[in-house]
């Protein structure tokens, strides 16, 4: 009897769904929309539930799911990787500033054949005198100009391995061949030290007045053209020598402030 009872229990489930099942089918669309918001909106707590309940037992983030020394160690291992990602943003921010500094330079036709160092001052030794982080490993060598500021502000005066000292234009031991405006105006460009630079060697029937650029001249195998150097920034009658000029010259670039340079390597780009 029992046996009969549940076999038409299941026949009667049976067509009560597919009974069902064909209502549904004929239904308009706009009520079968509105049973699926109801079932929806029913189940939809126990369904999130669930998976917060299945993610809060796989990942354990917080000091009372986890242990003090998993969380500690979780803590670390955060801070370590935002360091690091901070780092290589650095690095990439230094790179991309290098590439456009090479691009300004390159960009100018009269350094299709020469080559640039890029390098940092690191050290201030004296007003006339800084240190970089370049050397003769990276191919620096005494004598090269360097610039900043698309200026000439010195030339290397010391190498070693791995760094270089410059000594600026207003350095003592820095003498330049320098010209004004054109090179019929030719002079020395010297350091006279605590910053200061003048020009000699110039003689007095030579026109000359404040303003006028001045230009280092060409030597072969360290500056194949000429590059601005400053500016005269005043002219006065030679105490010494009557037939010569004294000449205070105006750095085109702020030695005092310099912080990135590239060293001048002629015959082999780099």
């Amino acid at each position: 009897m029992t046996n009969k009872s549940y076999k038409r229990s299941k026949r009667m489930l049976f067509s009560g769904l597919l009974l069902g099942s064909v209502i549904l089918l004929f239904l308009p669309h706009a009520v079968t929309g509105k049973l699926q918001s109801i079932v929806t909106g029913v189940f939809s707590l126990p369904l999130r539930m669930g998976r917060i309940a299945s993610l809060a037992a796989r990942v354990p983030l917080t000091r009372d799911s986890a242990s003090a020394s998993e969380f500690h160690r979780l803590q670390l291992d955060k801070r370590e990787l935002t360091n690091h990602v901070d780092t290589l943003l650095a690095m990439l921010s230094k790179q991309q500033a290098d590439i456009e500094r090479l691009s300004q330079l390159r960009s100018m036709p009269i350094w299709e054949r020469t080559g640039f160092i890029l390098a940092d001052a690191v050290h201030t030794l004296s007003v006339d005198r800084l240190v970089i982080n370049r050397g003769e490993e990276d191919g620096v060598r005494v004598g090269q100009y360097v610039l900043a500021s698309n200026a000439i502000i010195g030339s290397i005066c010391k190498t070693d391995a791995r760094l270089s000292h410059v000594a600026l234009i207003s350095d003592r031991e820095s003498l330049i061949p320098a010209y004004i405006n054109s090179e019929q105006t030719l002079g020395m460009l010297r350091g006279m030290g605590r910053g200061k630079v003048k020009i000699t060697n110039v003689r007095r029937k030579q026109s000359v007045k404040e303003g006028d650029l001045v230009y280092a001249k060409v030597r072969p195998g360290r500056l194949e053209h000429p590059f601005l150097v400053g500016e005269v920034q005043e002219v006065k009658d030679d105490r010494t020598d009557l037939l010569l000029r004294d000449i205070v010259v105006r750095p085109a670039a702020k030695l005092l402030e310099v912080l990135k340079v590239s060293v001048i390597h002629c015959g082999q780009p780099i």
